[in-house]
């Protein structure tokens, strides 16, 4: 989505320093909830990383469940608008 909105593509896996890039407005309601990726890609990935991100240390099923629903929807809505563009 970035590129599609010609914006500089950073190099980084924070989702939140990503859609800091994106044209205002198109996530915003989700900004909040979308901390919850970054708060589950880093001590998955590199589980010595952030000791004590999460209590347990790493993510729970209930974060990983809320993970995966909050990426569909933002899958969704970037699909939508690639479609809505296409046309």
């Amino acid at each position: 989505m970035l590129a599609k909105f010609g914006r500089t593509i950073p190099r980084t896996h924070s989702i939140t320093d990503l859609i800091e890039n994106l044209p205002a407005g198109w996530l915003d309601d989700l900004q909040d909830d979308l901390t919850l990726l970054d708060d589950c890609y880093l001590p998955a990935r590199y589980p010595d990383a952030m000791p004590g991100s999460f209590p347990a240390g790493l993510p729970e099923e209930e974060d990983a469940k809320q993970s995966i629903a909050l990426a569909r929807t933002v899958t969704e809505r970037a699909w939508r608008l690639m479609q809505s563009d296409a046309q």
